[in-house]
């Protein structure tokens, strides 16, 4: 019996933390607009900077991660908050799936 419990609060408390992590995604996200969200928490923007000064984002060669490129209009206090960012206006993410 006490078996059953164990598994029974590890079953609650997993779909806990999974609510928990799932709930700041929209129902209606786009593959498009989920990218952002992915891109943005991984360079440490938000999903509408993404889309406003993200010009590209590639595959990086390796199956490893993604270079993200910066337009050049890109505002100096926006940029300083990516932490990593290359003079080239690029950055080196790691997966974002």
């Amino acid at each position: 019996m006490a078996a059953v419990v164990k598994n029974q609060q590890e079953y609650i408390c997993t779909l806990y933390v999974n609510w928990e992590t799932t709930m700041d995604i929209p129902l209606d996200e786009s593959p498009t607009e989920r990218r952002n969200r992915l891109v943005g928490k991984a360079v440490g923007l938000n999903a509408d900077q993404v889309e406003q000064w993200v010009t590209s984002i590639e595959e990086d060669g390796s199956g490893m991660g993604y270079v993200v490129q910066f337009s050049r209009q890109t505002p100096a206090d926006l940029l300083a908050k990516v932490e990593g960012l290359g003079s080239d206006l690029s950055i080196n993410i790691g997966p974002i799936d």
